[in-house]
């Protein structure tokens, strides 16, 4: 969507691990060169620990690029497997599918047979396992026991783990302590630091293509690594949304602005633990409080003399409450009912940023399924004939997203803040979330040039939710899918 607006030739900080973009700084490189040393001259088994998001999928991808030809790669994403499943997973990727109803003795003889005809023909078998902490024990051992395959002079099998920093706890358990000493080469990936980030942010511009000036400023990158605390995954979930923010707002460089706007989506701040210690002693008190007020309460005597009291069976007797409400406590007398507590009004519901991945509604599930009103159903179905007829190279303006219930509201709002006419304005529905929500628009362009100028010029108010620009192909195909 930006990379024109940005001189780009394709999405810079996408999270899949594309080798064009392998980050040699943060010692990545240097853990990678180690990795191929260690690979080719197969010596016991190998552990790479880094938290979630410190890059362990990318650096398995680059060490598969950089081994040689002579090794043969089996890569398990998933192993979580039972004991006897993992060697049959191994087996099928070693072309030994035959073996499916074999004992496991039988197949790690006819594992060893196999990996001994290849040692032959001089070709290595190397085992990439990712996510290696989620591994029961009884897997790991087995695990160590086909690490015991081996020749005279070399290992048949060489075993490369990958796992988060549960994984060193979960080896050192003592009933796994001999998989632990096979252990030869240990790496850690650590978050980058803001030199890091700096450094990593304009290195993936520049493989996207990307030739000008720093595109973020340096209040920008030191927010980034604040907020994403030197995760490589979060740094780039930020930098592409704060992109896509410049980008609506036809700016040409990421400042403060943007990043702040990207953070708020993301949702990766955190109180720090204390905060939380604080507030749950808080919470601790206060309902211990309100308890022992309850209890004095119900047991104070009452000065007026009360009727004779009847027994009551045990099963309607009720202990006392830390918090009750108003529907639990006894009706008062000429009540033959409790009453029903009164709820505040509800607040009004915020209005959305609205670039796809900005948006993030909040709906019950009441709300899900209660049928549209009347206007709102009638303002969709007169957009839905305008949509139609528009052409799909054309573009407009989408102004935002909101739930159903508050179209109305906002509706009213952008009509006077840009001084827009019913006419000017259409909705259409979508989802976000997977929660029913409704986009509104304005405008009708024939070329990115005349949209662009047209929404530079929106007021303020409107252009701090973020506005973006749309093909009508795009929203009828969107409208299309649901």
């Amino acid at each position: 969507m930006y990379y024109d607006h940005f001189g780009l030739n394709q999405p810079p900080f996408r999270i899949t691990p594309d080798q064009d973009f392998f980050y040699s700084g943060g010692n990545r490189g240097a853990i990678l060169d180690a990795l191929v040393y260690a690979v080719t001259n197969g010596e016991g088994i190998i552990k790479i620990v880094g938290e979630v998001g410190t890059g362990k999928t990318m650096l398995c991808r680059a060490l598969e690029n950089r081994l040689p030809d002579t090794i043969d790669i089996i890569y398990l994403p998933n192993p979580s497997l039972p004991r006897d499943e993992i060697l049959y997973a191994i087996a099928d990727e070693l072309g030994l599918t035959h073996l499916a109803d074999q004992k496991s003795t039988q197949i790690i003889r006819e594992m060893q047979n196999h990996l001994i005809e290849k040692h032959a023909q001089g070709r290595q078998v190397v085992v990439f396992i990712d996510e290696a902490q989620a591994m029961p024990l009884d897997t790991l051992e087995e695990v160590r026991l086909l690490s015991n395959l081996e020749t005279g002079s070399s290992k048949l099998l060489q075993i490369v783990l990958f796992g988060q920093p549960e994984f060193d706890q979960h080896i050192n358990q003592p009933q796994i302590r001999q998989l632990k000493e096979r252990i030869t080469h240990s790496f850690y990936l650590h978050p980058f630091t803001r030199k890091e980030v700096d450094d990593y942010l304009i290195h993936r511009l520049r493989a996207a293509g990307y030739r000008g000036p720093h595109i973020f400023s340096q209040g920008a990158i030191r927010l980034i690594f604040k907020a994403s605390q030197g995760l490589i995954r979060r740094v780039n979930i930020l930098a592409d949304k704060s992109l896509l923010a410049a980008f609506s707002t036809n700016t040409h460089g990421v400042t403060v602005k943007q990043v702040k706007a990207a953070i708020r989506d993301s949702s990766y701040t955190r109180q720090p633990a204390s905060a939380l210690k604080q507030l749950a002693i808080a919470l601790f008190l206060s309902a211990s409080v309100l308890a022992i007020a309850l209890w004095a309460f119900r047991e104070r005597p009452s000065s007026a003399p009360q009727p004779e009291s009847k027994p009551v069976a045990a099963t309607q007797s009720k202990p006392p409450s830390f918090a009750a409400t108003p529907a639990e406590q006894a009706p008062t007398q000429g009540q033959s009912e409790p009453a029903q507590a009164q709820l505040p009004p509800p607040e009004k519901t915020p209005s959305l940023q609205i670039t796809p991945s900005l948006a993030h509604p909040a709906h019950s599930s009441e709300e899900n399924s209660a049928p549209l009103p009347n206007a709102l159903q009638a303002r969709l179905d007169t957009s839905s004939v305008h949509l139609k007829k528009q052409p799909g190279t054309h573009l407009t303006i989408q102004l935002m997203t909101v739930p159903p219930e508050t179209v109305e509201i906002e509706l009213e709002r952008i009509q006077a803040q840009a001084k827009l006419v019913p006419e000017q304005i259409f909705t259409y529905p979508t989802t976000v979330k997977n929660k029913p929500a409704i986009s509104i628009s304005t405008g009708t362009f024939s070329s990115t040039l005349e949209a662009r100028a047209a929404l530079v010029k929106l007021p303020d108010p409107i252009l701090k939710n973020l506005p973006m620009l749309r093909t009508f192909k795009g929203i009828q195909d969107q409208i299309g899918k649901k």
